[in-house]
């Protein structure tokens, strides 16, 4: 609340607000049973003034709606908004429980299965269905070039298993990193025979996501570049080959360059570049790195990746991300 108003917010941002006014005008927010934010008329509580379940972000709960919503003629998508990438989910109303995914503009078509979600309003929008058990709760996450059915599983004390709880994926499309450059998400490189693994300098950023088989969310940097770190690493950034690649990773950038070092001094000077190749003109790659696929056989590609050091402080070298601290005798 304030200045007598309801706000609904969002990264700071305000969605909505109601005026300010006497108690006929005022409004009231109703958290319901199904995750819906609701805020109605607190003289009509059958007039919605607005709702989260038209605005679900990434993210789509049980008997929330994906398309048009005739009733109020929002037309409800997912969207996912980083800051090299942007991509979006909504309904495809030509094919039966049909979706288009969006990436960076780029549309890949795929197909809802029955059991997951029911088609409204002559196919124009899809509810997503309740889980069979209550005990087990879903929800469809969307994220750059991958949507899923998440479900949650809870840790088996019984099965001797150092498997932890969390979310796992019931269904995903694309359903592996052989169909998809975004499967093994950023620093995430699929292998010959189909496994995501993150590659050298680089580990898991959600560890547990990954030790459940959702590998999406990719991989972070065990040591900083330098230019991020203010001058206060060990060494400037280094850069190593990566090769035995299918093809080139995604979204390269083209630069004027004559050489190899002209290209890879192209690359240092910019702090959001993290790798080059010059092989047929310099290529750049800036802030992320998707479609890491290694080749069973050739034609091999192959790019140079950008490496960082290790901090320096006080007491000696701190590898970040690490628990241990590398002391100087």
């Amino acid at each position: 609340m304030f200045g007598g108003s309801l706000y609904i917010k969002q990264s700071g941002a305000s969605l909505w607000w109601s005026p300010a006014g006497n108690g006929s005008s005022a409004a009231v927010a109703v958290l319901l049973d199904n995750g819906n934010l609701v805020v109605r008329d607190q003289g009509n509580s059958s007039l919605v003034l607005w709702q989260s379940f038209d605005y679900p972000g990434d993210a789509l709960l049980p008997s929330a709606r994906l398309g048009l919503d005739r009733d109020t003629g929002n037309n409800v998508s997912l969207t996912f908004k980083g800051f090299s990438h942007n991509g979006s989910l909504s309904v495809d109303a030509s094919r039966r429980n049909g979706f288009v995914l969006t990436t960076d503009g780029h549309d890949d078509r795929g197909t809802f299965p029955d059991w997951m979600v029911s088609s409204q309003d002559n196919g124009s929008s899809r509810l997503l269905n309740h889980p069979e058990s209550p005990n087990r709760p879903e929800f469809l996450q969307f994220h750059l070039g991958q949507v899923s059915l998440m479900r949650w599983s809870d840790s088996d004390p019984a099965a001797n298993s150092s498997t932890a709880a969390g979310w796992v994926a019931r269904w995903t499309f694309p359903s592996d990193c052989k169909s998809s450059g975004f499967f093994c998400g950023d620093f995430g490189a699929c292998s010959s025979g189909g496994k995501c693994g993150c590659i050298d300098g680089f580990a898991p950023s959600y560890p547990i996501e990954w030790g459940l088989g959702y590998y999406v969310t990719g991989c972070s940097r065990s040591l900083p570049l330098s230019c991020e770190s203010d001058g206060q690493t060990e060494h400037d950034d280094s850069f190593a080959p990566l090769d035995k690649l299918q093809g080139l990773p995604y979204n390269a950038q083209d630069e004027m360059a004559r050489n190899d070092e002209d290209c890879r001094t192209a690359c240092r000077s910019k702090c959001y570049c993290v790798a080059y190749s010059y092989d047929h003109g310099c290529k750049l790659w800036y802030y992320n790195l998707y479609n890491l696929s290694l080749a069973a056989r050739p034609p091999y590609s192959k790019i140079y990746l950008r490496l960082g050091s290790k901090l320096r402080n006080k007491k000696g070298l701190q590898t970040r991300g690490s628990r241990y601290w590398l002391l100087d005798s």
